[in-house]
């Protein structure tokens, strides 16, 4: 059994001017698509909120389902939103999230 927890993966900043504290997502990255796909499913079974960016040829439903193509369309959907603020979509979901993942080269 592991011990991480979704809040063991995001990194913490306190403003002081604020008064205001931070969470932001971690990146996770690696040298090929089959590693990163593979990072995208063993988190997301442990229950992390893992975002995968930029994958097309995935086989597994889970990554599928976890690219931010795919999240962005489904909350879209949900707002009966425009295509021009998917973009907004897609931000909204890289600032929630706990882990961000990508291939090196498509970061």
């Amino acid at each position: 059994a592991s011990s991480f927890s979704a809040s063991s993966f995001s990194a913490s900043s306190f403003s002081a001017s604020a008064g205001v504290f931070r969470r932001y997502p971690c990146l996770a990255t690696a040298g090929s698509n089959t590693a990163v796909d593979n990072l995208v499913e063993k988190l997301h079974l442990m229950g992390i909120n893992v975002v995968r960016v930029r994958s097309k040829d995935s086989k597994s439903p889970i990554v599928k389902q976890r690219t931010l193509d795919y999240l962005a369309e489904v909350q879209n959907r949900r707002r009966h939103g425009r295509e021009r603020e998917i973009h907004c979509v897609k931000e909204k979901i890289l600032k929630e999230c706990d882990v961000v993942c990508a291939t090196c080269c498509g970061v």
